[in-house]
């Protein structure tokens, strides 16, 4: 997390940035939106802006002020970077003009961090869970297969003890007419 300045589509403006390894676009946004939603507010796609969202006004409880936010999220070799931009009713939020308050919007763009990662983590987890559950499926059809086949092998086991007892009655037959 370090604070620059990025270009929107309606100009610069001071951002908190985040970067992310191993974490999509798709997980970014499903957290920035669930994040806002326990702020009750709305998270809109920019129409005319692809990959930028606006936030509408939600009251951050440490300073009791409305506020609204603008996100932009970038991905490269499937590492995604949010820019996070924040204004309150007083200001616009920066490491310059508002020092102490933009740590109550870091804490915001952590929370998105912190739940694009659990995302990632809990689509690993269901992969796994899937995974398992298809070699579980896989051993039990072998399992099947294997008595299967023990059940195939006691069949020609009798069979093969039916034709040499067959052999030996007949060699006996024989050897009794000679």
């Amino acid at each position: 997390v370090s604070s620059t300045e990025f270009n929107f589509s309606s100009g610069t403006l001071p951002v908190i940035q985040t970067q992310f390894d191993n974490v999509e676009k798709g997980n970014v946004e499903k957290a920035l939106k669930i994040v806002f939603k326990d702020y009750k507010a709305k998270v809109s796609a920019m129409k005319d802006a692809e990959d930028e969202y606006l936030v509408s006004e939600f009251l951050l409880e440490s300073n009791q002020k409305k506020s609204k936010g603008k996100f932009k999220i970038t991905a490269s070799n499937g590492n995604a970077t949010l820019y996070s931009h924040f204004a309150n009713e007083e200001s616009v939020i920066s490491e310059e003009k508002t020092p102490t308050e933009i740590n109550n919007y870091k804490k915001i763009v952590k929370d998105i961090a912190n739940k694009s990662v659990k995302l990632v983590y809990d689509e690993l987890i269901e992969k796994q869970k899937n995974d398992i559950k298809s070699q579980r499926k896989k051993i039990n059809q072998a399992k099947k297969n294997q008595e299967s086949q023990h059940k195939n092998i006691s069949k020609y086991t009798s069979s093969i003890k039916n034709s040499e007892q067959k052999i030996e009655s007949l060699s006996q037959s024989l050897s009794t007419q000679e």
